[in-house]
């Protein structure tokens, strides 16, 4: 039997076995009006290619992204992107970090090893990621074009209407579910019109880019010269065609990116209960377990972009400790108990001095997704006091 036979099956299952045990408090609920929420749920797995043994490293829920206005007081503290597959690739990186600094204390990893050249990768184990729903942007326009969307937040503009960009200055970039219709463009997250904008980038997008160069973000880079890929991706209830089409996606020759990598798409027929649909209100909670290992498993609930319980409003300062396991303060002081070296720079003074050709790469992508030029979110910088 091969490695990958009905292996959207098996990954289906256990990640929803795993879903059943995250607290109640980081998943839907139903609302008082008889509403019941719906959320994604996204998971990283790891593979054992040769045992057939898969271990879940993090699993995430969430469907929520913060608007760009309320990141000035942020301070690497607020999550700007909380839908469940970009959280579920920030819990891995932490647990990388975390598996770094106790490879160094000298505790036996089974997911990296040391070498000269730095950390790197148990190649005997494959990444999968593993998503309950196509991720927004591209990659689900074709299905939102066959279900005839008709909802306000997809609505359709003509050319001149300023209202589907951010900026009309840059074309290229749509907000959210705008004419749907229109293929291979950037787009936002989803949202409703009226709403104050986002500028982080579509699952699809963001998805693209760490294929053409890395699921490891700056800090664990530094550390694990080697880049490190998805190998498969698990989404239940998609057709042949939708298959192919996140096969042409990812490997679409884009300029001096055109070098194809071998990728698995994966399907199930599972129904998940909590199912986010055009019918379902959203859930404003995102949930973020990390497992360790067996004896040390991370849970948090997290809403506006902070730990549950810990939000005040935009005119008031952020609350001690309201940051998540996955904010860029808390991988920030993770990565600098590791390298002291570093204790007096900004977390962007380093991605300057330290990762300037990772950052010339992933501008190079930007700029062939997006020919106008490319919309950052608002600069949130952090350092240790």
């Amino acid at each position: 039997m091969s490695f990958r036979d009905d292996y959207g099956t098996k990954i289906t299952e256990l990640v929803l076995s795993e879903y059943e045990k995250l607290s109640a408090k980081g998943r839907p609920v139903t609302r008082s009006n008889g509403a019941k929420e719906g959320t994604i749920v996204a998971a990283v797995i790891a593979s054992d290619t040769r045992t057939d043994k898969h271990s879940i490293l993090t699993i995430t829920t969430g469907v929520k992204s913060t608007p760009n206005d309320e990141l000035a007081r942020s301070k690497g503290k607020i999550l700007h992107d909380c839908h469940a597959e970009i959280l579920a690739l920030r819990g891995f990186n932490r647990l990388l970090l975390e598996h770094i600094k106790r490879s160094m204390e000298g505790i036996e990893s089974n997911l990296i090893h040391n070498t000269p050249n730095g950390f790197e990768w148990n190649n005997e184990l494959e990444l999968t990621l593993f998503i309950s729903k196509l991720p927004c942007g591209e990659l689900s326009m074709s299905l939102l074009a066959e279900m005839k969307c008709e909802d306000e937040n997809s609505m359709t503009f003509e050319e001149d209407d300023n209202q589907q960009y951010i900026t009309p200055e840059i074309k290229t970039i749509l907000r959210g579910r705008c004419n749907f219709n229109k293929r291979n463009y950037v787009r936002t997250k989803p949202g409703r019109i009226d709403s104050k904008a986002t500028y982080s980038k579509s699952c699809s997008d963001k998805l693209y880019i760490r294929h053409k160069t890395s699921v490891l973000n700056s800090l664990t880079s530094y550390m694990m010269p080697t880049p490190l890929y998805i190998s498969n991706y698990v989404i239940p209830n998609i057709n042949s065609h939708q298959i192919e089409e996140m096969k042409l996606y990812f490997n679409r020759p884009m300029d001096l990116h055109s070098s194809v990598r071998r990728l698995y798409i994966h399907t199930s027929h599972y129904k998940f209960g909590d199912d986010l649909s055009p019918e379902t209100p959203p859930s404003s909670m995102s949930a973020l377990k990390i497992l360790f290992n067996d004896n040390d498993i991370q849970e948090e609930q997290i809403l506006n972009g902070v730990k549950n319980g810990y939000y005040t409003k935009a005119s008031k300062p952020l609350r001690k400790n309201c940051e998540s396991k996955v904010s860029r303060y808390s991988l920030w002081s993770l990565f600098i108990t590791m390298h002291r070296e570093f204790k007096d720079l900004t977390y962007l003074e380093f991605k300057r001095r330290y990762c300037a050709e990772r950052a010339e790469l992933i501008r190079s992508i930007k700029s062939s997704l997006s020919s106008d030029g490319w919309l950052s979110t608002a600069e949130d910088d952090c350092q240790l006091p």
